[in-house]
């Protein structure tokens, strides 16, 4: 489904769009930004997940969507490679072990972040951050030689 930005808000105003394509193209890689902020004031929570997930979101939605009260939005901004540096480390602090597992496990996390999450009381998080950490380590071992 490739909308213009145009069509998409006459169709989104009329209701004329499923849940089911709103997820669909919440998620679709070449979904335009603008549409992608419409999208994440939707009311419909598989959307905003959509939204989360998308590495193409804009900065200041995935912010904004780091903050939002359903912990599952967190989970999918917190798993996206494009969430920054800043609200990777916010989130890293989460009280939900959850959100810390996916932020261990995001490639964009800082290395001082997932230092910290490799010794989190749950297994999950520190499990993932030592693995993401090797990985880490490892890459810079290949492009070393």
């Amino acid at each position: 489904m490739a909308l213009t930005v145009k069509e998409f808000r006459v169709q989104y105003a009329l209701g004329s769009l499923s849940c089911i394509d709103l997820e669909k193209l919440a998620k679709r890689i070449g979904t335009p930004r603008k549409i992608l902020t419409i999208l994440s004031k939707d009311k419909e929570r598989y959307v905003k997940y959509g939204v989360a997930t998308n590495i193409h979101t804009p900065m200041n939605i995935l912010t904004k969507l780091s903050t939002d009260k359903d912990y599952m939005i967190q989970n999918c901004v917190a798993q996206n490679s494009s969430t920054s540096k800043k609200v990777l480390k916010r989130l890293s602090e989460h009280v939900g072990s959850n959100v810390r597992y996916y932020v261990a496990g995001n490639p964009n996390t800082p290395v001082r972040v997932l230092v910290k999450l490799a010794n989190d009381e749950d297994v999950g998080v520190y499990s993932n951050a030592r693995r993401n950490l090797t990985q880490m380590k490892n890459l810079k071992q290949i492009k070393g030689q």
